[in-house]
């Protein structure tokens, strides 16, 4: 699974390696504060229902040199300094899956061998050299790499794959149009842009998730193509990306989806530029869109339709993807690349409905950045654009942090107005535990949602704490013997988010409770793939297991209390309300979307009809323009002809006279 391509040409000795010193410099400058904006910790459960996940374009060496960055000095440019920001960045908030972009292969696996907890595969750019497109050969220098913590995921299989080549290769067949024939013009040039210059690459893990009963994780990263001159080409790249993803986790079964990478498309454009003409509304760019609405209409401005002369049709997906920061704090962050002439978003943690989001890092404030560079180089001109990196922050891009909830079932994740958690690293697990696998076992216990407790304005702000590093022993299945147990416990105090219209959202908590395995299995629907909507059946003991054997671990609810006793009858009517009020909002909100695309059909029906109407009338007045201006120019040429006839008769009965007279006289 990890690549054999070499060293990158054109690098230098202290790009490649050696890494030189093992030690990281002393007192390295400390970076701006961060803050996580959503739920506390504390709300969190243990390490089996919250997954940590970062992801970080960490400036390929390749990259980083003065001609790209003429304002910072050469020592903190090198790698050997920067790679210590980042080891440091990675050991504050331990997250369980790390997705880096712009990594070389050296990069990747020094970073690796400081995270000995973590399992590296690394991906670099790639295209088809000769023959079919499936002919990848690296081309580098630099490419994607994931990492995961080794003592809670197992790495089941792995499906890499260019964002151009062989699954461009057979969208564009699918279209229809001959991107083949070299008669064909435009569109045979076109087609061999996309299928042979397009190196970027999408590397998909599928995990199996230990500490969540062997859920099936599809952890995906990708780095799409940069000019923003052709954003038709990332949209195809885009729809590329989701179609492949789709087929490959409905293949496998996959439960949960993560995408994380550097889309080099921002959220929301509001002023035009030398690309774009910007409505009063502004403009969400076709990626964005396509990315988390699903589609993308052929008269969007990004559409290759639009783009190019030919008509390919609307692209769409059924990954049901979310932005985790979107649906956190209601917004995208408000940078996540921040150079001395470029300040915005292109960087993304996507994921499938079941993944519930707590928490995420928000950006450093931008004055804090531009006061940091002003006082590390105080020879810039204090006037001048700032940017990164810096003396404190090792790449031009900033990482993303997010905590997810693991859920059994399809939940509408809340809309947090973005409280201030904590402005310290949160770690939620230690990566420097045990690196072996964490056995599986079948694990009979059912996950409930119940609102937690209200909170006092006194723990508003709270400061995060540490959650518990996962074990590595396993978790031994309930006996077969119902185990009664009482009801679950209230949950500690914590701050209740807000949905963005200002009304209180009941935190959620997750509690387990063994499972009767004399009862009547639960008639679910067969589970969806990729978190569309995802139904947990439970599951038998091992007839192997002792009956009447308690277990040895129990999994802590929210609030750190024990449930091992039996749910109360009231329970059983609770989830059914709560499963009646969920399936209501989702109709509600299912009507809505109807409602809006509806209205949006009919404005543009309306529109249309306005614009046809103004068009035939245009087409009305031009030719009567014409042909008022014919009828007069007619009426001028009779009336010039007429004055020559007369003038004609005229000068004849002039010459007659003439003629006449001299006749007369003679």
């Amino acid at each position: 699974t990890q690549s054999t391509w070499g060293n990158p040409q054109g690098t230098t000795a202290e790009q490649r390696g050696p890494m030189g010193q093992s030690q990281p410099p002393k007192d390295l400058p400390a970076p701006p504060p961060r803050d996580y904006l959503g739920y506390p910790l504390e709300q969190g459960s243990t390490d089996s229902s919250v997954l940590r996940v970062l992801s970080y374009n960490i400036l390929a060496p390749s990259y980083c040199d003065q001609s790209h960055y003429p304002d910072v000095p050469p020592e903190h440019l090198a790698w050997e300094y920067r790679r210590w920001l980042i080891i440091r960045e990675l050991n504050e908030h331990k997250p369980h899956v790390i997705c880096l972009q712009e990594a070389q292969e050296n990069t990747a696996r020094w970073i690796a061998a400081q995270l000995p907890a973590y399992q590296l595969v690394f991906l670099p750019k790639s295209a088809y050299t000769k023959g079919e497109p499936s002919n990848l050969k690296a081309i580098g220098p630099d490419g994607v790499a994931t990492l995961f913590l080794k003592s809670r995921f197992t790495l089941a299989k792995t499906f890499k794959f260019q964002l151009g080549g062989k699954p461009m290769s057979q969208f564009l067949k699918s279209t229809g149009i001959d991107f083949k024939d070299p008669k064909g013009g435009g569109s045979f040039f076109l087609g061999r842009r996309l299928i042979h210059s397009m190196n970027q690459m999408c590397l998909c893990l599928l995990l199996t998730d230990h500490l969540s009963a062997g859920r099936k994780l599809l952890a995906c990263n990708a780095h799409l193509f940069w000019d923003p001159r052709d954003p038709h080409i990332k949209v195809l790249q885009a729809h590329v990306l989701c179609q492949q993803i789709q087929k490959f986790g409905e293949s496998e079964g996959a439960q949960s989806l993560l995408l994380c990478g550097d889309f080099n498309s921002v959220p929301l454009k509001t002023v035009s530029d030398e690309f774009d003409t910007v409505p009063a509304e502004g403009l969400v760019s076709g990626v964005y869109r396509l990315l988390t609405e699903g589609f993308l209409p052929r008269d969007h401005p990004h559409h290759p339709a639009m783009r190019t002369e030919f008509p390919f049709p609307e692209l769409s997906h059924r990954l049901a993807l979310r932005s985790a920061y979107k649906l956190a704090i209601g917004r995208e962050p408000a940078f996540t690349n921040y150079t001395t002439d470029f300040k915005d978003t292109l960087d993304y943690v996507l994921h499938s409905p079941d993944l519930n989001v707590l928490r995420v890092l928000d950006v450093c404030p931008p004055q804090e950045i531009d006061r940091q560079v002003a006082t590390f180089y105080p020879s810039l001109d204090p006037g001048a654009a700032k940017g990164l990196p810096s003396a404190s922050l090792p790449s031009d891009h900033l990482s993303l942090v997010v905590d997810f909830q693991l859920l059994s079932a399809y939940l509408t994740p809340p809309v947090l107005e973005g409280t201030v958690v904590s402005k310290a690293p949160v770690s939620l697990s230690n990566a420097a535990s045990s690196s072996a696998p964490s056995s599986t076992s079948d694990s009979a216990a059912s996950v409930a949602v119940v609102p937690s407790a209200p909170v006092s304005a006194a723990r508003r702000e709270s400061t995060a704490a540490p959650i518990p590093a996962p074990s590595a022993a396993p978790i031994p299945a309930p006996a077969p013997a119902p185990i009664p147990a009482p009801a679950p416990a209230p949950a500690a105090d914590v701050p209740a988010p807000r949905r963005s219209s200002g009304a209180a959202v009941p935190p959620i908590a997750i509690t387990s409770a063994p499972l009767d395995p004399d009862a009547a299995p639960a008639k679910h629907a067969p589970a969806k793939s990729l978190g569309i909507q995802i139904n947990i059946t439970p599951m038998t003991p091992r007839p192997d297991e002792p009956a009447g054997e308690a277990p040895a671990t129990q999994h802590k609810g929210v609030a750190g209390a024990v449930n091992n006793a039996p749910a109360q009858q009231s329970h059983t009517h609770e989830e059914e309300d709560r499963r009646r009020a969920q399936d209501a909002q989702h109709k509600a909100e299912a009507e809505a979307e109807a409602k809006r695309k509806a209205d949006e059909a009919e404005a543009k029906r309306k529109a249309d009809a306005e614009a046809e109407a103004k068009r035939k009338a245009d087409a009305e007045a031009e030719a009567k323009r014409k042909a008022d201006a014919e009828a007069e120019a007619k009426r001028k040429a009779d009336a010039e002809a007429e004055a020559k006839r007369k003038a004609d008769a005229e000068a004849e009965a002039k010459r007659k006279a003439d003629a006449e007279a001299e006749a007369k006289r003679k």
